[in-house]
């Protein structure tokens, strides 16, 4: 995955989540709304750009990203405990890239 694919998961994770907070009903200072609606119409168009870009295959990668932002919100949600034995286990994995033909 190139920088710029996680570019995007990252940017897919943080619309998710904005929304997320924006209907948390929990109220937001002034200048924090401001920034957080900055963020958050950026990032909108941003994706936007990405799904002109992308035709029919925007939806695989919204899928994709979708699913990545599930599994870093099921890492925050883990017991600490839990998530510490995991980002262990993680940095112990090795992936091994298939040789190009």
């Amino acid at each position: 995955m190139n920088d710029f694919n996680k570019l995007c998961a990252f940017v897919k994770c943080t619309l998710i989540t904005s929304e997320v907070v924006h209907y948390s009903g929990k109220q937001m200072r002034h200048e924090v709304r401001h920034h957080f609606n900055q963020v958050k119409n950026a990032c909108t168009l941003f994706e936007k750009f990405i799904h002109r870009e992308l035709g029919e295959m925007a939806k695989d990668e919204d899928e994709i990203n979708s699913e990545i932002c599930n599994l870093i919100w099921q890492i925050f949600d883990m017991e600490p405990e839990t998530r510490e034995n995991f980002l262990k286990h993680m940095d112990k994995f090795e992936y091994d890239e298939p040789k190009q033909k």
